[in-house]
C-alpha cells in the first residue's frame, strides 16, 4: 500500500464521500481539487512491508509496549499504525485496523465535527484533546479521552498520532451523577416546600417557595446571608438566634439530620414560626446543608391558646371549684376529673366516652345539650349553659357547664376542653 499525494485540505471532499458512500474517493474518480492524500489500495507496499508514516520496525516493539492506546493516521484519515493497546481498546486486530479509515470508528453524529477537527489539525499542526464516542466491531459504543498532534514528515507526508484513553466507566458515572443532579436540580426548584442550600453557614441557593414564605421577590435577598441575619435578635430569652443556628447546623452536620423549630423574620419584620429539617449533602470536600423550612406559625398559635385555655379551666375551677372534662372528637373519649365525676354522681366512669356523658344527662335536656355542642364545634366556644344530670339513685341535680374547642397541626377540631359546676340556686 502506498500514499498518493493530494493536497491535505481536500479531506473535507474526502469525508463527504465516506458519508454519501460509505468510502473515501479512490484512483481515478473525479475530484474537484488537486493535492493531498487518500488511501489507494491498489498501490503495492514499498520494501519492508512498512506503510509510509507508520512506525519503524526498531521501534515497533516499543511501540507496542505502551501503556496507552496509540495509532497513527494518514492525511487521508485512514490508520497507518497501531499498537497493541489499541486493538485491545477497539476490539480488532491490526490487519482489520489498518488501512480503515478511523471515521468509521467514531459515532455517526459525530463524524462532521470530527473530520472538521482533523483537518483543522493537520494544517496548524496544534495539539489538541477532547472526547468522543467509539462504535467497538460489535457496535457497542466505547468512550474515549484522545489527545492528538500532528507532525510532518520529511519526506511532505502529513500524519496524525493519537492517544486514546478508555474513560467509558468514568463517563457513564459522570452521566449518571448528571442525570441526578438534574433531578436533584427539579425537586428543588419546583418543590412547594421552602428548600434552601447552605454553605459555611451562608445561603447559596433558594427555590422560589423560599422567597414566598419569608415575602422575599430575589434570590439575592436571600443568598449570601446567614440564618441569623433574617431572625430577631434571639429565639427565647438568653438564647441568641446566631448561636441557636450554629449549634443546630453543628448538631446536624456531626448527626446526619437535625429537626428544629425556630422564629424567622420575612422582608416585612414579621416574625413567624417555623419547623426546619437541615441535611448534610456531600459535595467533594465541602459539605453543604439541605434545609427544608414549614411554616408553623399557626400551629404554635394554636398551641398557645390551648395552654391560655388550660390556664383559665385551671383559674375557674380554683375560684369556684368546678370540674374539669375534655371530649376528644375522634375518639369520642370523654375524661373528666374527680369533681366533674361527682357532679354527674358517678364514683369512678362508667366508660371512657362521651356517650357515657349523655346518658347522664335528664332526657329532656339532651337535645339542648347536643345542639350546643354541635355549635361549639362550628364556633369554636361552647357558652355556658344550664341542664340537668340524673343521678344513679334517681335523684335529679341542675348543673352548668362550659368549654373552649382545639384544634389540630392542620386546623381540625381536636377536643372540646370545659369545666363543670353545680347550678347557682
Amino acid at each position: 500500500m502506498v500514499v498518493s499525494s493530494m493536497n491535505s485540505n481536500d479531506w473535507s471532499q474526502q469525508f463527504t464521500s465516506f458519508l454519501t458512500s460509505g468510502s473515501f474517493a479512490q484512483p481515478g474518480e473525479p475530484t474537484t481539487s488537486t493535492g493531498g492524500y487518500f488511501f489507494d489500495p491498489t498501490a503495492t507496499a514499498p520494501e519492508g512491508g512498512q506503510e509510509p508514516g507508520s512506525i519503524t520496525d526498531g521501534y515497533q516493539l516499543f511501540y507496542d509496549q505502551l501503556p496507552a492506546a496509540c495509532c497513527v493516521v494518514r492525511a487521508d484519515g485512514c490508520i497507518a499504525q497501531v499498537n497493541k493497546q489499541a486493538c485491545t481498546l477497539l476490539g480488532l486486530t491490526p490487519a482489520r485496523l489498518v488501512g480503515r479509515p478511523f471515521l468509521q470508528l467514531i459515532e455517526p453524529t459525530k463524524r462532521l465535527a470530527f473530520a472538521s477537527g482533523f483537518s483543522r489539525l493537520l494544517r496548524t499542526q496544534e495539539p489538541v484533546s477532547g472526547e468522543e464516542t467509539l462504535l467497538l466491531a460489535d457496535g457497542s459504543p466505547r468512550r474515549v479521552h484522545f489527545k492528538a498532534v500532528g507532525r510532518t514528515r520529511p519526506d511532505g507526508q502529513l500524519l496524525c498520532h493519537l492517544v486514546l484513553l478508555d474513560v467509558t466507566q468514568a463517563y457513564h458515572e459522570s452521566q449518571a451523577l448528571a442525570a441526578s443532579e438534574r433531578k436533584f436540580r427539579q425537586l428543588f426548584e419546583q418543590s412547594t416546600d421552602a428548600a434552601a442550600l447552605m454553605q459555611h453557614e451562608r445561603f447559596i441557593d433558594c427555590n422560589e417557595a423560599v422567597l414566598t414564605l419569608l415575602g422575599a421577590t430575589r434570590k439575592d435577598q436571600i443568598i449570601g446571608h446567614y440564618p441569623w441575619d433574617m431572625a430577631p435578635p434571639e429565639q427565647r430569652p438568653g438564647v441568641s438566634s446566631e448561636q441557636y443556628f450554629r449549634n443546630s447546623v453543628a448538631a446536624a452536620l456531626q448527626l446526619g439530620s437535625k429537626r428544629c423549630e425556630g422564629i424567622l423574620c420575612r422582608v416585612t419584620g414579621q416574625c413567624m414560626w417555623v419547623e426546619a429539617v437541615l441535611t448534610p449533602l456531600t459535595d467533594g470536600a465541602e459539605p453543604l446543608l439541605h434545609v427544608v423550612w414549614r411554616d408553623i406559625t399557626a400551629q404554635k398559635q394554636e398551641e398557645r391558646r390551648l395552654r391560655e385555655c388550660e390556664e383559665r379551666l385551671r383559674l375557674l375551677q380554683t375560684a369556684t371549684g368546678a370540674g374539669q372534662w375534655s371530649w376528644e372528637l375522634t375518639s369520642n373519649k370523654f375524661v373528666g376529673d374527680a369533681r366533674t365525676l361527682a357532679y354527674l354522681g358517678w364514683e369512678a366512669a362508667p366508660a371512657p366516652s362521651f356517650d357515657a356523658f349523655l346518658t347522664a344527662l335528664h332526657p329532656d335536656d339532651v337535645p339542648a345539650v347536643k345542639a350546643a355542642l354541635a355549635g361549639a364545634q362550628e364556633q369554636g366556644e361552647w357558652p355556658q349553659q344550664s341542664f340537668r344530670v340524673l343521678w344513679p339513685d334517681g335523684s335529679v341535680h341542675a348543673v352548668t357547664a362550659n368549654g373552649w374547642l382545639s384544634h389540630d397541626a392542620f386546623g381540625e377540631p381536636q377536643r372540646l376542653l370545659g369545666v363543670l359546676q353545680p347550678a347557682p340556686q
